[in-house]
C-alpha cells in the first residue's frame, strides 16, 4: 500500500516513513537509507526519518554520520530523549565512553527517572567493567519498575559477573517471571546454577531452552558439558553425535575442550572427531 501512496504522491512523507521502517525491519538497511534520503529531501526536519537514518547508519558501522543524524535532532529538540539514548548508544559502541557518560548524564539531568537513559548508561559502565555503578542504575529502574525485563537481566548479569552467582538467580528467576520464553534469561540462570555447581537445576533450564529451540547447537553443547562433569558420559555422547551431525565443524571445539577428554577414551567418540 505505501508503493500505491508513493505511485499518487512520491513526496508522500509519511509512506516514505513506513517503507523505510518496512525495510528496516526486513534488514535491507542500505536500501533503507535510499527512502530516508528521499523523506528528509522533502521533509528536512522529519524527527522519525532522522532517528531511523541514525540508527540504520550506526548499525552499517558509520558512526559519524549516524551521530550527526542525532545531535541534528537535538538542535531541533535538545530535551529530545531518544536522540540522547541514541546518541549515548552510538559513542559506545564507537569506544567513545567518557562523551557516552557524559551525554546520558546530561539526559538524566533532565528526565531523573527516565528508564531508557539509566538502562544505557548501566550498560555503558558494564562495559567498563564498574559493575557497582552500572547496578546502581538498574536500581533505580527497578526502584519505580520492579518488573522491568532488562533491568532485572542486566542487575542478574553483573552480579554473576562479580562473583554473586546465588544473588543473581533471583533476578533472572524474577526476568523469567516477567518474559518466560526469553532464551537469554534461561540460559543465564542455567549458567548461574552452574557455576554454583547445582547441574540438575542447570539442565531443568537448559532443557527448556532445547524444547523451544530443539536444534540450538550452542545449549546442546552446553548440555552436554554438564552431562560430563555429572559423569553421565554416554547421555553426554549422544548429544555430541547429534551436534557433529548438524553442525559438522563443531568437532574441532569438542576435541579442544578439556571437559571432553574423559569422551576421547571412547572409540565412538574419537570416530566422529576424526571424520570431521
Amino acid at each position: 500500500c505505501f508503493d500505491k501512496l508513493l505511485e499518487i504522491n512520491s513526496k508522500h512523507i509519511n509512506a516514505l516513513y513506513q517503507k523505510d521502517f518496512v525495510l528496516f525491519l526486513l534488514g535491507k538497511l542500505k536500501e533503507s537509507i535510499q527512502f530516508f534520503d528521499k523523506a528528509l529531501s522533502n521533509e528536512p526536519n522529519h524527527i522519525d526519518s532522522l532517528m531511523q537514518k541514525g540508527i540504520v547508519l550506526r548499525k552499517l558501522g558509520n558512526f559519524d554520520d549516524s551521530l550527526s543524524c542525532f545531535e541534528y535532532i537535538l538542535k531541533l529538540n535538545s530535551k529530545n530523549i531518544s536522540a540522547i539514548c541514541n546518541i549515548g548508544i552510538t559513542q559506545c559502541e564507537n569506544g567513545q565512553y567518557d562523551d557516552a557518560i557524559n551525554i546520558l548524564q546530561k539526559g538524566i539531568r533532565i528526565e531523573p527517572l527516565n528508564n531508557q537513559l539509566h538502562l544505557c548508561l548501566g550498560n555503558v559502565y558494564n562495559l567498563l567493567g564498574k559493575y557497582d555503578e552500572s547496578i546502581k542504575h538498574c536500581e533505580k529502574i527497578l526502584l519505580y519498575d520492579p518488573h522491568h525485563f532488562d533491568a532485572l537481566l542486566l542487575k542478574g548479569k553483573l552480579l554473576m559477573k562479580s562473583g554473586k552467582s546465588n544473588e543473581s538467580i533471583e533476578y533472572f528467576e524474577k526476568a523469567i517471571f516477567v518474559n518466560p520464553h526469553n532464551i537469554e534469561a534461561l540460559h543465564l540462570i542455567a549458567k548461574a546454577y552452574e557455576l554454583l555447581c547445582m547441574h540438575d537445576k542447570s539442565l531443568k533450564y537448559l532443557d527448556l531452552i532445547l524444547q523451544k529451540d530443539p536444534h540450538n547447537i550452542t545449549m546442546m553443547y552446553e548440555k552436554s558439558r554438564i552431562l560430563i562433569q555429572q559423569g553421565a558420559v554416554n547421555n553426554a555422547l549422544q548429544i555430541v553425535r547429534q551436534i557433529v551431525k548438524s553442525k559438522p565443524n563443531y568437532a574441532h571445539v569438542l576435541s579442544n575442550d578439556y571437559l571432553f577428554d574423559d569422551l576421547k577414551n571412547i572409540p565412538q567418540f574419537r570416530t566422529l572427531i576424526s571424520m570431521n
